[in-house]
């Protein structure tokens, strides 16, 4: 099946092509802990929203919301890994934001458990200041 080309964001944040089962992967928190500790060159990006920033966010992570990600995209080194992640398992910012991404040739994982998990196990945070 041919792929027109795609402009890898529409208005409300979604990939404009399907991508099949299976093309983003996923990181679980045991894996990201060790891939943090072992000082890979891993770069953490938190999508969630910024209204949701009051919650805090994972320690070091860079912060661009998934609707401010085409414009910020200069922000990432594709030459370094990445790992999306959002608010918790059921947000979808993450994988959209990992969907997109690979597109683009970055190698994405997606942290499904998201920030709520990854507070709630007692690892390092740090405080944003809400947008709100």
């Amino acid at each position: 099946m041919n792929q027109s080309p795609i402009n890898y964001l529409d208005p409300e944040g979604l990939v404009t092509r399907p991508l099949e089962e299976g093309e983003i992967q996923t990181i679980d928190v045991d894996s990201l802990v060790n891939k943090i500790n072992a000082n890979e060159n891993l770069q953490l990006l938190n999508v969630m929203d910024p209204k949701d920033y009051d919650l805090g966010s994972i320690r070091n992570s860079i912060c661009i919301p998934l609707t401010e990600l085409e414009a910020r995209i200069k922000e990432l080194d594709d030459t370094r890994e990445v790992v999306t992640f959002c608010k918790g398992y059921g947000h979808g910012e993450a994988k959209k934001a990992a969907m997109n991404l690979e597109l683009l040739g970055f190698k994405v994982f997606v942290y499904e458990g998201g920030f709520t998990e990854w507070r709630d196990l007692g690892y390092p945070i740090e405080l944003l200041e809400s947008a709100a």
